[in-house]
């Protein structure tokens, strides 16, 4: 719940507004979540355009690396934890397509560079043993080694194909007879396609240049031809381990050092490494997606598999034996081991990071998330505690706002998607979770059923196209010729909105359709029940009406139209004159009174941003608004002066990288939450 005002102004703002949980992890990249290297309890991971440091035990500790523009594609520490490197997606709108790679100071979370230099995706980064450099590769080939003494990059190399990971090896210290230092040399392996490479990064001081060279690992005379996802230096630097997507572990022998160059001989780049050479092909899973991720420690290597499963081997060189595995729900995209060694971060594609005791891979789920965006949100009408969301991923849950755990998720296979949710009706004094679905579908489930119980969806039969049943309460199966666009419950009837223009009425008891309502030419966009009159229905759609219609007397009452424009949400003030307050796609938000033609205020919003939803808070005061161009979340004062007299918002957060595509009060008037296209659920406390 809310923490103090103090914590609210910490920041030194000033703004009401204060972003108090961030929920997201999408699992869609490798190393995309890791533990922190030196600080115990502590996880980094991407969420969306973010950069996350978090608690793994208080979900109420969390800090937002702000920076990137685009996705965050791939993270990596340095060994002592002081520096974070990640990368993005090149950035949408310019024709470079810069894809930049940041560098983080741990403490005190802020940003060291911002390194330019690669394009269209960062697909690797790495920071080498020393904090001296750091290496990031993209998918057009490049690889970039930047000095981090600096920031300027000191070597630019193309290879064979996109390179999947970047591990740096040993720091070959070197001196003449004096005692003088010489530049060091840096070892650093690389996966391009399906080649392996150990480079070396040199200083040539003839050319006062580093210079990076290096040969691909000798394989087999009868050939290896396998894609690699991950890899790294083996403790003792005398193997490199490098996993497979077809479901392998590779263990490539390195040769020793070449001997060093006389103390007292010029300068010059040291001779060249004898090529590693391939020494086994360990299968670890036979299942679809091969090997994503690997981490070792003495003489352990653990390995997350595209099967869920992940497996602790024991072993060197030719030698290798299975001793521990674990199912996990979706891919393992990430694995790590803790500060203290004891266990392990394990990160799955579904959006679940869990912990793992390091040797019998037991676990604990430490938070899940929606996979793909977010499209709706909505808090029952008494209870501040929990709130509904519904996501593309084909899920709908309820999440507890003390714990952030899921208390509830349905899910329903065969590609299909919710685009509306509601928490309302009671059920042995419970909330019903409804929700609408882009094939015409209304489901209610009860998320009271099994409070507590996480249930993997995938470990759960259910037929084709069906939501599971645990809970279920009913269904139907056509509401709407497409996609359904809102909800509605009154005492006695469920009122359902959809694209096809139509607004039907269904008896609770029978979902029989009692009464269907055609109004509109185009979508539907929105619908609310008068907060006086309960037969009576206020709705708005793409064909630029507002059309308030009585369901008892099953006749329009009176509706308003606008010339231009097409409306995308409304809401209705609980208090005085009641009006209904519209949102357009051109960021315009027109308040109407029933008994006027014309709108009797305005409010326009700054940047002619589309504006995608609107809430009113409980006390009628704020209006909460959804943008989708800079992903804002607006608070708007509408209880001063007259309707629409208002010229700018009252505070703005910011929290999603693409747009939020819903927001909603908590009943308290403490808190919002915002759901975002980029597949995050922001919780905002308010302090007003």
């Amino acid at each position: 719940r809310p923490s103090s005002p103090d914590r609210a102004m910490s920041e030194g703002t000033g703004s009401p507004l204060e972003l108090e949980h961030l929920i997201g992890y999408a699992g869609l990249t490798s190393q995309s979540a890791q533990a922190h290297a030196s600080d115990a309890g502590i996880m980094v991971y991407a969420a969306a355009s973010l950069v996350v440091l978090a608690s793994a035990t208080d979900p109420h500790q969390q800090k937002l690396l702000r920076g990137h523009t685009e996705e965050v594609t791939c993270l990596e520490q340095s060994l002592d934890g002081e520096y974070i490197a990640s990368g993005q997606n090149g950035t949408r709108g310019e024709r470079s397509g810069d894809a930049p790679v940041i560098v983080w100071a741990y403490r005190p979370a802020l940003p060291v560079y911002r390194l330019a230099g690669l394009k269209a995706s960062v697909t690797a980064v790495a920071v080498s043993r020393d904090n001296r450099f750091v290496a990031g590769a993209d998918a057009e080939q490049r690889l970039i080694v930047w000095d981090l003494q600096n920031g300027q990059a000191v070597n630019v190399t193309r290879h064979e194909a996109p390179i999947t990971f970047i591990a740096f090896g040993p720091v070959i210290q070197r001196e003449n007879r004096r005692g003088a230092s010489r530049p060091s040399t840096y070892r650093l392996a690389i996966g391009a396609g399906s080649l392996i490479k150990e480079l070396s990064l040199d200083f040539n001081v003839k050319s006062m240049q580093f210079e990076l060279v290096g040969t691909a690992v000798v394989m087999p005379n009868a050939g290896l031809h396998r894609a690699y996802s991950d890899g790294t230096y083996a403790p003792g630097d005398q193997f490199l381990l490098a996993a497979t997507r077809t479901g392998e572990l590779c263990v490539f022998a390195l040769s020793a050092e070449p001997p060093a160059a006389h103390p007292d001989a010029p300068p010059a780049a040291p001779p060249p490494r004898k090529p590693g050479v391939f020494r086994a092909c360990v299968p670890v899973s036979s299942g679809a997606g091969g090997v994503h991720s690997l981490v070792t420690e003495g003489e352990y290597v653990w390995l997350g598999a595209g099967d869920g499963k992940v497996k602790r081997f024991r072993g060197s060189d030719q030698s290798w034996q299975m001793e521990a595995e674990t199912l996990l729900e979706g891919r393992v995209v990430s694995l790590s081991l803790t500060a203290d060694r004891q266990e392990l971060i394990a990160a799955t594609s579904a959006g679940v990071i869990y912990s793992l005791h390091a040797g019998t891979l037991r676990f604990t789920i430490l938070f899940s998330s929606h996979t793909q965006g977010v499209v709706a949100a909505a808090f029952g009408a008494e209870s501040s505690e929990r709130v509904a969301t519904a996501s593309l991923d084909g899920s709908v849950r309820v999440w507890d706002l003390n714990s952030y755990e899921v208390l509830y998720s349905a899910v329903r296979t065969g590609g299909q998607a919710p685009t509306v949710v509601s928490l309302g009706g009671e059920l042995g004094g419970g909330a019903l979770l409804l929700s609408g679905w882009a094939d015409g579908a209304v489901y209610c489930h009860d998320p009271d059923a099994g409070v507590g119980e996480y249930v993997n969806p995938h470990h759960v039969p259910a037929p084709s196209g069906a939501v599971q049943p645990r809970g279920f309460v009913w269904s139907i199966a056509q509401a709407h010729k497409g996609p359904v666009s809102a909800l509605a419950l009154t005492e006695t009837a469920l009122v359902t909105a959809g694209q096809d223009g139509k607004v039907r009425v269904w008896s609770l008891g029978s979902r029989r359709c009692e009464a269907e309502i055609a109004q509109h030419t185009k979508s539907i966009s929105a619908m609310v029940v008068d907060v006086e009159i309960p037969t009576r229905l206020h709705t708005c759609g793409l064909d630029q009406l507002v059309v308030t219609y009585d369901m008892k007397k099953q006749q329009r009452v009176t509706y308003h139209a606008l010339r231009e424009g097409q409306f995308t949400s409304m809401v209705q003030r609980p208090q005085g004159d009641m009006e209904i307050l519209t949102a357009t796609h051109d960021g315009f938000i027109f308040v109407w009174d029933v008994d006027e033609t014309s709108p009797v205020g305005m409010l326009k919003e700054p940047n002619a941003q589309r504006l995608n939803a609107l809430s009113l808070s409980p006390s009628g005061k704020f209006l909460a608004v959804a943008t989708e161009q800079l992903g804002e979340v607006q608070i708007w004062d509408v209880a001063s002066g007259k309707p629409g007299s208002n010229e700018a918002p009252v505070s703005i957060g910011q929290a999603h990288s693409e747009g939020v595509a819903s927001v909603v009060w908590s009943p308290d008037e403490k808190q919002l939450v915002s759901v975002g296209r980029d597949g995050l659920v922001a919780v905002w406390n308010w302090f007003m």
